[in-house]
């Protein structure tokens, strides 16, 4: 297992299996590191029209919550008036395609960027460049975009699930996952507070994953050796 959060998942629906599991490290593709200030502006220049922006990755689906992020951005256009963008970058899928026809009729569809053939090359990039990663999905096992955002020293907001605690931490601000205003509001809070993004800066994450997956690899490599 990649995850302690995949491993009590599992444990829930298999608890025969637990002496059959074993813990191996994350790894993480070596092109998400930080970013300095100029390769950051030529980042928001390229895709976002030079203004900041929340990020976030992952397929267009229901599951990921995309839509309850489009209503907490509105709230927090509504609220601070300001030139901030959203990306998305992900694939759309069969599932999200009414999110995707939602999104024609979105009040602030010129703030929304989709990116949907990004590689994992300009998703670096982006995550690079972000003013802060948005992290909706709940539950996944594995909150590898949130070690991304970390690697590259990019601020988190993150709908509450064991799997972003895993990975973040105290590192990360939390949104209650029942609670559209709650959402908006840290988005809101992060976006004016520049003081507490770099409070969050500054704390350690419980774990850091590897850069590449080699090390995990020799490890699955040694246990089925």
């Amino acid at each position: 297992m990649l995850s302690g959060t995949a491993r009590e998942e599992l444990l829930r629906y298999a608890p025969t299996v637990k002496d059959k599991l074993a813990r191996l490290g994350a790894g993480l593709n070596a092109l998400y590191q930080p970013l300095e200030w100029e390769q950051r502006e030529a980042v928001k220049k390229s895709f976002a029209g030079g203004a900041e922006y929340f990020l976030v990755t992952g397929s267009i689906h229901p599951r990921n919550n995309i839509i309850p992020v489009l209503k907490a951005f509105s709230a927090l256009k509504r609220r601070q008036r300001s030139n901030i963008k959203l990306v998305l970058a992900g694939r759309i899928t069969v599932a999200g395609s009414e999110i995707a026809v939602a999104l024609q009729s979105y009040k602030f569809r010129q703030d929304v960027i989709c990116i949907e053939d990004a590689d994992e090359a300009i998703l670096a990039k982006l995550m690079g460049a972000a003013y802060a990663l948005v992290y909706p999905a709940r539950f996944e096992g594995l909150a590898l975009p949130v070690y991304a955002a970390l690697r590259c020293q990019v601020p988190v907001i993150a709908l509450d699930s064991a799997a972003a605690r895993e990975a973040g931490g105290d590192a990360v601000l939390y949104a209650d996952p029942a609670s559209l205003d709650d959402l908006s509001e840290k988005m809101s809070l992060l976006y004016k507070d520049e003081q507490l993004r770099s409070r969050l800066l500054t704390k350690e994450p419980p774990a850091r994953p590897f850069i590449g997956w080699e090390q995990p690899a020799e490890e699955f490599y040694r246990l089925i050796m």
